[in-house]
């Protein structure tokens, strides 16, 4: 499999784990505010500590968001684009928005696909504080008890990166993970369900990948890209992950990764909910 040397020591963990309860939830938003205000009024007011949110069809004035790039700082092993603005209204057709905190205040990673009025498409990581939203809409996904996600400095990647931290003890019925560069994405989150004795789970989140290689033999050349899962799930220990991803230079997939077949770059931010029924497999649906 590929792989990317990355400019600090090598981590001995393949992933960071914490348990937690995740509830399905839906998430107002309102026009004229931005996507990162919106989701961190939600969360104090409802004293959840943190989430993980789908974005589907949510209409925006404004959309900032940059891609993934070569580094040209030896600090870090690939880096983003200058930003791109999308003007004029546009829509959010779907994403995955990790909502944690940083330094004490709600912080929010997003990555997403969307298009502008004339229907052209794009993919990348949001600023979610400059996408400010056109319309009243809603996002749907897990609060998450017990567990969260915070911003932490990593020595390897020189990043600051959402790592899980364990809050309180709690009836669990999920996991949050952080999965290390240069691990098998389909090893470490089964490794990760395992360890936490979920059984099948969905997958939800997103991350970054060392180029990709999918069913059928499609291959993402460039090493340098960001993802966000569209419907993934764990069943018997066998992954099986649909997800929408954008290379350096703009060009974009959707598709199923071939198993086995794909490493982590800098990071994956992954939540992982029980599937509901013993033995019957995964049946939620992403969008509840």
């Amino acid at each position: 499999m590929r792989r990317c040397t990355q400019p600090g020591p090598p981590r001995t963990k393949a992933s960071d784990t914490a348990p937690c309860a995740a509830t399905p939830v839906q998430v107002p938003l309102y026009p004229g505010t931005n996507l990162l205000d919106a989701t961190a009024a939600w969360m104090l007011a409802e004293g959840c500590d943190g989430a993980m949110l789908a974005l589907k069809d949510v209409p925006v004035s404004t959309l900032r968001y940059v891609l993934p790039d070569v580094s040209t700082d030896p600090r870090f092993a690939a880096y983003y684009s200058p930003d791109y603005t999308l003007q004029g209204p546009g829509l959010i057709r779907s994403g995955q928005m990790t909502l944690g905190w940083r330094d004490g205040v709600p912080f929010a990673h997003c990555h997403g696909l969307f298009e502008d009025a004339s229907g052209h498409l794009a993919c990348g990581h949001l600023r979610v504080e400059s996408c400010v939203l056109g319309a009243g809409a809603a996002l749907t996904g897990y609060a998450l008890k017990g567990a969260t996600f915070e911003a932490q400095p990593c020595r390897e990647t020189n990043f600051v990166l959402l790592t899980p931290v364990l809050l309180s003890t709690i009836t669990a019925n999920a996991a949050i993970v952080k999965l290390s560069p240069n691990q098998d994405i389909d090893a470490a989150l089964a490794a990760a369900a395992a360890a936490h004795g979920l059984g099948d789970v969905r997958v939800h989140g997103l991350g970054s990948l060392v180029g990709a290689t999918f069913v059928g033999g499609q291959n993402l050349e460039r090493f340098e890209t960001e993802f966000f899962f569209d419907c993934a799930q764990l069943q018997a220990g066998a992954a099986d992950l649909s997800i929408t991803i954008v290379e350096a230079g703009g060009r974009r997939h959707s598709g199923r990764l071939a198993r086995g077949a794909n490493t982590v770059l800098i990071t994956v931010e992954a939540l992982l909910v029980r599937s509901p029924g013993s033995g019957s497999g995964p049946t939620e649906s992403l969008y509840l």
